[in-house]
């Protein structure tokens, strides 16, 4: 049995902000949430998911057909 590849659970700012089509500076002043281990941050793939999400839904005019 193969095991299959899965996309890594935490992503470090890089990765994060490559995700996401920003630089890691940018990352930081949008002031995403992240997990702090140590002294490392690392970004759940699953809460940039909803970060972009709840950004869409606030730019997104309401009452609209």
């Amino acid at each position: 049995m193969s095991n299959p590849v899965l996309p890594p659970l935490l992503l470090d700012a890089r990765d994060a902000a490559r995700l996401l089509a920003v630089s890691p500076s940018t990352l930081w002043r949008l002031k995403v949430p992240h997990v702090k281990l140590g002294r490392l941050r690392r970004f759940e793939r699953a809460a940039l998911e909803r970060f972009v999400a709840e950004r869409r839904a606030a730019e997104t005019p309401t009452g609209l057909p």
